[in-house]
């Protein structure tokens, strides 16, 4: 099993702040709520709770872009799909991008796009060449 990671340290920093800054609030309504009982006062320490630890799991784990090769398939999950894709290496014709997408095109149907805009170009380069190992599909890294 062949597998590749991408996180981003600048959206991991960001969203981990995120969740500090709601959990904090809910200590805050929590207080708020033993002095003067309110039911609406008791929700919102519940979702301010519940944001908290969904911002400082990285939103469980759907911020990370994760490629990974299990058997004769491709488990792509992406940040901007939002269901794990799983693609079949002997559908794949070629692999190809510029800055902006990485398409993985197909010998029938429509390619399949992957935003990287949010990538440094070192990760993009990455990708491609992760994907272009994995699939067989190898040509010089300087043709994207």
């Amino acid at each position: 099993m062949e597998k590749l990671v991408l996180d981003s340290r600048g959206s991991r920093t960001l969203l981990r702040s995120v969740g500090v800054f709601w959990l904090i609030l809910a200590i805050f309504n929590a207080v708020y709520t033993i002095i003067d009982f309110k039911l609406w006062t008791l929700f919102s320490s519940i979702i301010d709770t519940a944001l908290g630890v969904g911002f400082i799991t990285l939103l469980f784990g759907t911020v990370r872009d994760k490629i990974e090769k299990v058997g004769n398939t491709l488990h792509i999950r992406w940040h901007s799909r939002l269901m794990e894709k799983i693609i079949p290496i002997a559908d794949i014709s070629d692999i190809t991008g510029n800055d902006y997408m990485i398409y993985i095109e197909m010998y029938e149907g429509k390619p399949l796009k992957l935003d990287a805009t949010a990538l440094e170009f070192d990760k993009h380069r990455a990708v491609v060449k992760f994907l272009r190992d994995v699939t067989g599909k190898n040509r010089l890294l300087s043709d994207i």
